[in-house]
């Protein structure tokens, strides 16, 4: 139920979970001053509470961390790594959505 205190400790803590492996990602990475995007993908982040929630946590665990919304679904994204992967030019329907 909305706003029930066990469901919102429950919503908190994959929060902070999530936001934390990405802060432990982007320290990996050794991305230094730079600004890091990170796509918050997956359905969960279609609610736009536990998107907001993540993205607060995670601001405070990784300055330079920049929540975003994936700009492609995750199977196109795949799609594109694979073909980058190959040398390959992605099929121009493929990035024209």
């Amino acid at each position: 139920r909305l706003g029930d205190p066990g469901a919102v400790a429950v919503v908190t803590a994959a929060a902070a979970a999530l936001a934390g492996l990405a802060a432990r990602a982007i320290a990996r990475l050794g991305a230094g001053e730079e600004p890091v995007p990170v796509a918050l993908a997956g359905g969960a982040f279609a609610n736009e509470a536990f998107f907001a929630r993540t993205a607060e946590l995670l601001a405070p665990a990784a300055p330079r961390a920049l929540a975003v919304r994936p700009r492609y679904e995750p199977v196109l994204g795949a799609a594109l790594l694979a073909f980058a992967e190959a040398g390959l030019p992605p099929p121009a329907q493929l990035v024209e959505r």
